[in-house]
């Protein structure tokens, strides 16, 4: 009988607990962006590949030379546990992958503890025993972060460019035309507004559209529309506050979609409103008009000022979106009246390089925020 080549189970956990944190690390980094556990999985990263090698300067050679993926019968014996139903290959919700990834970054830990101590490496025991406690604290702070993750995705998308997809005859680009480029462009939430298209049209104009924000990781807001928003899978609805009261829309999203996220926003034009707003429980609102605007001609509201930007930015715990004749030049007055998300009509869509404007617009401001 051949000796425990434990190389080789050093080598395949310290692997396995590597991939497990990069999961960890992506997940925080680009899904659902949260600096702090991101930047723990990094640094965790870092010395599970790093300091083994500090504390047991043969083992980077060892690893390496012990290395054996062919002969390895774990793929095997997946795939047989697989088809017998007991274990599964996917995960139904994001909670399920977050704890899976941790859980292996676990079990991987006390495997090479445990390694550790029979081959004498009573250093690299305690080492690998420490960093199992910190993954024990990391599975917590994840979960934590997945119960509020609804509301931290919003206010993740609702920065930078609100990108609104609406027809604009000036160029003759449809709102389905102008949604499509500024997802190009890159923002992170757009919103559809159509008042000349029937329910047909703006029901498969929208449908295209939360598509394609889904396979970007954008968020569609439907205006007005709360049957089209709930019927073409969109993430939620935008109302004004002549449109259909906040707890109706609610009430019918939760009947649709139950257990699922579905954001209501609501225009305001002053503190009032604001708070009406976030008493109805509102997920986030629109404050404007900031400056004179030409792009709503029916507008009742007077010009609400940078006054009223500041206001919301110190005074609500909710997320908001600036509005009202907001273009490149005064964008970074918004900006430091304390707005993070400004949407902009005109001053984009009608440029003949949308793409290229809206790009540049954001970038601009993400680098203010």
């Amino acid at each position: 009988m051949e000796p425990p080549d434990f190389a080789r189970l050093l080598d395949a956990n310290l692997n396995r607990i590597c991939e497990g944190l990069r999961v960890l690390e992506d997940y925080f980094r680009f899904t659902v962006p949260g600096p702090e556990l991101a930047g723990c999985c990094k640094s965790l990263r870092h010395r599970v590949r790093h300091e083994p090698g500090r504390l047991w300067p043969d083992l980077p050679d060892l690893l390496w030379t012990h290395r054996d993926a062919v002969s390895d019968c774990g793929p095997t014996i997946s795939l047989r546990l697989q088809v017998q139903g007991e274990i599964a290959h996917q995960h139904s919700t994001i909670r399920d992958l977050l704890t899976a990834n941790c859980k292996r970054i676990q079990e991987g830990l006390r495997a090479l503890e445990e390694a550790g101590r029979l081959l004498g490496q009573s250093d690299l025991a305690r080492f690998f025993e420490d960093m199992r406690y910190q993954a024990y604290s990391l599975e917590s702070d994840c979960l934590a972060a997945v119960a509020n993750e609804p509301r931290s995705r919003l206010a993740a998308a609702l920065r930078g460019l609100y990108g609104m997809a609406s027809p604009e005859p000036a160029t003759g680009r449809s709102a389905l035309a102008v949604g499509l480029e500024l997802l190009t462009a890159g923002v992170f939430v757009l919103q559809y507004r159509n008042k000349t298209a029937d329910t047909v049209d703006q029901l498969a104009d929208c449908q295209v559209l939360a598509a394609a924000c889904h396979e970007q990781g954008a968020l569609l807001i439907v205006n007005d529309r709360i049957d089209i928003a709930l019927a073409s899978g969109a993430d939620g609805v935008h109302l004004g506050q002549e449109d259909l009261p906040v707890g109706v829309a609610r009430q019918m999203a939760v009947k649709v979609r139950p257990g699922q996220p579905f954001w209501i926003g609501q225009s305001t034009h002053n503190p009032e409103q604001a708070r009406a707003a976030a008493a109805a429980g509102c997920d986030y609102i629109g404050i404007g008009p900031v400056f004179a605007t030409a792009t709503k001609a029916d507008l009742r509201a007077p010009v609400a000022g940078l006054e009223y930007v500041r206001w919301s930015a110190t005074t609500l715990d909710l997320p908001h979106v600036a509005i009202g004749g907001i273009g490149p030049g005064n964008v970074a007055q918004v900006v430091a009246a304390g707005a993070r998300c400004c949407a902009m009509i005109s001053a984009i869509n009608q440029q003949p390089d949308l793409v290229d404007t809206a790009r540049l617009v954001q970038q601009q401001m993400l680098a203010l925020l």
